[in-house]
């Protein structure tokens, strides 16, 4: 009945019925579920190349340096690049967020804003470390140099980005 031999092991056959079986089980569930359709018809999303996807992303890049005599802030490269894909999470205006020293506007190309948002200080990193007591410590320093990288989601009209630091204007990376 089990196409067993003596010694109790199953043999070859034994196992390709088992195989047999599973995938034809697999093939029935697939059947109800639906699940055909994505396999033979194409319409699987991630299969998309990322030029067919549509570009909603902008993605910063700048470097900034901090006078530390004067306070100031200043930029010395941006770039503003458009990508494909979409933001994880929703931007929140500046508005709405407790107060921030950072912010970037998005502007039109009559520099008018369209919106502005509130942004983490790129200066200040927080490093945490293990003291001499073996208890986490959690340090602030302040850089005078800051690689900004920031992604955000893309509007109809936008033109530039201006990153400003108590609204005062950093420096204002057009859109590629």
């Amino acid at each position: 009945m089990f196409d067993k031999r003596c010694d109790n092991k199953p043999t070859y056959h034994f196992h390709i019925k088992v195989i047999v079986a599973v995938w034809a089980a697999v093939l029935v569930l697939m059947t109800f579920t639906g699940c055909h359709r994505k396999i033979y018809d194409g319409s699987d999303t991630s299969q998309q190349t990322r030029t067919e996807l549509k570009k909603d992303i902008v993605f910063i890049s700048a470097i900034m340096v901090r006078d530390t005599i004067n306070g100031t802030y200043a930029m010395t490269e941006g770039k503003a690049e458009l990508l494909p894909g979409r933001l994880k999470k929703t931007e929140i205006l500046a508005s709405e967020q407790p107060e921030c020293d950072f912010t970037y506007e998005k502007r039109d190309k009559r520099g008018k804003v369209l919106s502005e948002h509130g942004m983490d200080n790129p200066f200040i990193v927080e490093i945490e470390t293990v003291g001499e007591d073996g208890l986490l410590k959690r340090m602030v320093a302040q850089r005078n140099q800051a690689s900004l990288f920031l992604r955000i989601q893309n509007v109809e009209g936008l033109a530039a980005i201006a990153i400003k630091n108590d609204q005062h204007v950093i420096g204002v990376i057009p859109l590629e």
